[in-house]
């Protein structure tokens, strides 16, 4: 059975694997606690995957980079629902346990998405599944870049911290008109909004769509274009929605690739989304302070994204008017190289009506 076909994510937060922590002593587990914000209400059957493997490359690469493989194992994996995400108020809480396979340890490896056992929960929307889970391994897949509220257990004190792995699937066993789906990097993952606010474009476009569909953020930190179009288990991930949207560029750019790279890996990227049977709208690269040779290689790309690959696409998006601080073809953005709140807002409301002609 195709996990997907039956569950549906059910959190706007984007949680994908972007490099690992590092811990003296593989064996002895830590513990920590996730607020995922719940999106639709109700009481559902819900479900948690977990990867080892690394979805996208991390900073200069020279720590982390896409497709690597570092195996672990849950120790025990737990759930609650919470008002807040106050780690001392959640843990009393009472705390319903996850199982894989009916057993509470469960080794994660292997290059494929572990799948956690159902279980009911009654949720609110916007309230939050808080995952207490207990870990062991060498290296675990974390995201240190993320948004939302993590800690990580201290001798008796709750500390905040990245440094615990995260579900790469949150979902919940419901019936979806369409699943959307948004790939890309750090601005489309949310940095930028306020922490832990869902004030990001994917967060307010669910809200503007509804939930009669799903969504799932797949935006991440340093990520590239290049990354996706390996094709690996992260691009496995958007490929089982229906429509897609795609926002690379700014990482390629700033990390070496040339124009003609950047341009053969978006393509790629969209046509392996299409030849999956996902609609996909193809977005420019957003402003970022380019500059000499950045800047004739942005340019360049984006003339490429609008006359080359959306014909390609179902849907050709422009962020740059949107984010440029002239509102037309300025290298230079309104709203910072990380669109706030507010930049964020406008980009959804431009860009839910695009999306939703294609449902």
């Amino acid at each position: 059975m195709n996990i997907f076909e039956k569950y549906v994510s059910n959190t706007l937060a984007s949680n994908g694997n972007q490099s690992f922590v590092l811990r003296r002593n593989a064996d002895e587990p830590s513990t920590g606690l996730a607020f995922l914000k719940v999106y639709k209400g109700g009481g559902f059957n819900w479900i948690f995957g977990w990867s080892d493997v690394i979805d996208s490359t991390f900073a200069d690469g020279s720590k982390s980079r896409c497709n690597d493989v570092y195996p672990w194992k849950i120790v025990s994996l737990e759930a609650a629902v919470t008002d807040n995400c106050d780690p001392y108020a959640a843990s009393k809480e009472k705390f319903l346990p996850i199982t894989f396979g009916g057993k509470a340890e469960k080794k994660i490896e292997g290059e494929k998405i572990t799948f956690s056992d159902p279980v009911k929960i009654l949720a609110e929307k916007d309230k939050f599944i808080c995952l207490r889970i207990k870990f062991s391994g060498r290296k675990v897949p974390c995201h240190p870049e993320s948004q939302i509220a993590l800690f990580r257990k201290k001798g008796f004190a709750w500390k905040a911290s990245s440094e615990i792995p995260l579900p790469v699937f949150s979902g919940v066993e419901r019936k979806a008109e369409k699943r959307i789906a948004f790939i890309g990097d750090s601005i489309t993952q949310c940095i930028g909004t306020t922490f832990n606010s869902y004030r990001h474009y994917a967060a307010v476009i669910a809200e503007e769509l509804g939930d009669r569909y799903g969504f799932w953020d797949m935006g991440i930190g340093f990520a590239r274009g290049a990354d996706a179009a390996t094709d690996g288990i992260w691009l496995s991930k958007a490929k089982q929605n229906d429509i897609v949207t795609v926002c690379f560029g700014v990482n390629d750019i700033f990390k070496g690739f040339s124009a003609e790279e950047i341009k053969a890996n978006l393509m790629k990227t969209v046509l392996l989304l299409k030849e999956a049977n996902a609609k996909v709208i193809i977005q420019s690269i957003p402003p970022f302070g380019y500059e000499g040779e950045t800047l004739k290689i942005w340019l360049d790309v984006n003339e490429y994204i609008k006359n080359e690959i959306a014909p390609k696409a179902d849907a050709y998006f422009d962020t740059v008017k949107i984010l440029s601080i002239n509102g037309k073809d300025s290298p230079e953005p309104k709203y910072g190289y990380h669109p706030n709140d507010e930049g964020n807002y406008l980009w959804a409301k431009e860009l839910a009506p695009l999306i939703k002609n294609l449902i």
